[in-house]
């Protein structure tokens, strides 16, 4: 027993000393440290790149309507993962892939861009101001439900920084009426979800 412990740390002396080798005297000419760099350089370098590789296939993917909705559901949820700031406008288009939801239920792509955080958030108050989605036209809905977005902005928690937004959008277009009315709609919304 006594001589596998001594053995031990001898091994990990060793090992301290190569370590501080390599950390704590950068300088020495030790040939195997600049390679480490190159090596750990070229290997991120490849990872950007397989990185925007996936992105764009998860957003074709995404964006074919003869995929299923579970492969393009599972696409747009890998596109949040990846942090892939690009899909943002595709998964506003499409953030209605899944129904039903409500005011209590959320779409799987409101909680992939709520992954976003405040990245989205200007994206998102753009959709919920793109149509006056609550017009009524002959006894049905004009256009779609603001109800996803208002769920990506709840989730994501950018209820404060989009309402800070949506009051600065206001000061913007003081002298557009039209767009200070549904400017005031989603303002009014954003501070029910606050309470």
């Amino acid at each position: 027993m006594r001589k596998t412990r001594t053995m031990f740390a001898g091994h990990v002396a060793v090992v301290a000393l190569i370590l501080l080798d390599v950390v704590i005297a950068p300088g020495s000419d030790d040939s195997r440290q600049p390679a480490a760099l190159d090596t750990l350089f070229e290997e991120s370098e490849n990872i950007v790149q397989q990185r925007e590789l996936r992105c764009k296939q998860l957003l074709a993917i995404l964006a074919d309507p003869e995929n299923s909705a579970g492969d393009r559901i599972t696409a747009a949820k890998l596109l949040g993962q990846l942090k892939c700031e690009a899909a943002i406008p595709a998964l506003l288009q499409h953030i209605e892939l899944q129904r039903p939801f409500d005011a209590e239920t959320s779409p799987p792509l409101a909680a992939v861009l709520a992954q976003f955080g405040d990245a989205a958030m200007p994206e998102i108050i753009s959709a919920c101001l793109e149509e006056d989605r609550f017009v009524i036209n002959g006894g049905a809905l004009k256009g779609r439900s603001v109800l996803p977005y208002l769920h990506a902005i709840r989730e994501g928690r950018m209820i404060e920084s989009a309402h800070v937004y949506c009051v600065g959008l206001g000061a913007i277009h003081a002298n557009d009426p039209e767009r200070v009315r549904k400017i005031k709609g989603l303002v009014a919304r954003l501070e029910k979800l606050r309470n």
